[in-house]
C-alpha cells in the first residue's frame, strides 16, 4: 500500500509539475512587442520593446526584467527592476515612483498595462517570447 501511494505521488509530480518555481522557469528570456502610449498628451511615444527575463535562483516570486526599447534597429536599455511573480494568478507586478505595472502572461504572451502614480492608465504592453 505505501508503495502504490508513493508511485502515484511520483506520477503526479511528473505529470502536474512541482508548483511555482517551474512555472516561473518558463519567464525566462526573451519577450519582444509594443508598448503603446495611453496617454498622448504626455511626453511618452509608442515603441518596439525587448524584455529580457531572468529569474532569481531562490526566489521563485520574484524575477528581473531588463526593460530594452528598440530605437534605429538597436536595442537601448531603458532601465532593470524587480517583478513579483504570482504563478497562481499569471501576473507579473512591478511598483516605482513612474507607476505601477500588472502583466498578465498567456502563454507565449504577455499583456500588460502600466498606470501612473495618480492611477491613470500610461502604457500598455502586448509581448511573445522569441523563440
Amino acid at each position: 500500500m505505501k508503495l502504490t501511494v508513493a508511485i502515484m505521488a511520483i506520477i503526479c509530480a511528473a505529470a502536474f509539475g512541482t508548483g511555482r518555481a517551474n512555472e516561473a522557469t518558463e519567464l525566462a528570456g526573451n519577450w519582444s512587442g509594443d508598448s503603446i502610449c495611453l496617454d498622448r498628451q504626455s511626453g511618452c511615444h509608442d515603441e518596439k520593446v525587448i524584455y529580457r527575463i531572468a529569474l532569481y535562483p531562490n526566489d521563485a516570486a520574484r524575477v528581473k526584467i531588463q526593460g530594452d526599447k528598440v530605437v534605429n534597429g538597436q536595442a537601448v536599455t531603458m532601465g532593470v527592476s524587480d517583478y513579483m511573480w504570482d504563478g497562481e494568478k499569471n501576473t507579473l507586478t512591478h511598483e516605482d515612483q513612474f507607476g505601477a505595472w500588472k502583466i498578465v502572461v498567456k502563454g507565449n504572451t504577455m499583456d500588460g498595462t502600466m498606470t501612473s502614480p495618480a492611477g491613470k492608465k500610461f502604457r500598455h504592453l502586448t509581448v511573445k517570447k522569441d523563440e
